[in-house]
């Protein structure tokens, strides 16, 4: 994890730490991203939540996940726009882990 730090999102009082950790994972059984948000090609968003895996890139580690939002960069404050990784980063998901439902977090997701 190179970065722990807390971000508001839009006009909400609620700060969410951004972890980079899984950037590069994928969830498993799903071709994408898009497929996991999506549920067919007319664009239909899945009902949130949705629980999920989430692999690495080598299919070795998993982490059981509970989307719950997934946003554009421009929900974030304009604090975040000054980082160099903001540059690069686009989507993003409001997540918890499945065992802790109530923990949200914020992970990029390309």
């Amino acid at each position: 994890m190179s970065d722990t730090k807390k971000y508001r999102i839009g006009n909400t009082n609620e700060e969410y730490l951004l972890l980079d950790n899984c950037l590069g994972w994928s969830p498993v059984g799903y071709e994408g991203w898009s497929d996991l948000v999506f549920e067919n090609d007319n664009f239909n968003r899945r009902p949130l939540p949705v629980m999920f895996d989430l692999a690495d890139p080598h299919g070795e580690l998993q982490e059981s996940l509970v989307l719950h939002q997934v946003l554009s960069k421009d929900a974030f404050q304009l604090e975040f726009f000054g980082e160099d990784r903001s540059e690069s980063w686009h989507r993003f998901a409001i997540v918890s882990l499945e065992a802790e439902p109530w923990g949200l977090f914020i992970i990029p997701l390309h």
